[in-house]
């Protein structure tokens, strides 16, 4: 059972069906299918082995990381072309 599961779900009612209160967006963002944004490590292993890995957070080739230039070699191209 997860936390989630723990808190009731808000009711249904007119004034609910367009409810922007915070309250609200945990309850979306809690029971929602999209991919949590901000976990600890701990939790991020945990959300693996239940979810699997999503797509987006597959490397491939096409999502190469480039390693920033460093400052001192920034200067020193500066310094010759100017």
């Amino acid at each position: 059972m997860t936390e989630h599961d723990k808190i009731p779900p808000p009711d249904d009612n007119a004034e609910t069906k367009n409810d922007h209160s915070l309250r609200e967006k945990s309850w979306k963002r809690a029971t929602g299918e999209a991919v949590p944004k901000t976990l600890t490590p701990y939790e991020w292993l945990e959300y693996y082995k239940q979810y699997g890995i999503p797509e987006s957070h597959r490397g491939g080739p096409d999502q190469e990381h480039k390693r920033p230039e460093g400052l001192v070699k920034r200067l020193k191209h500066w310094l010759k072309n100017r």
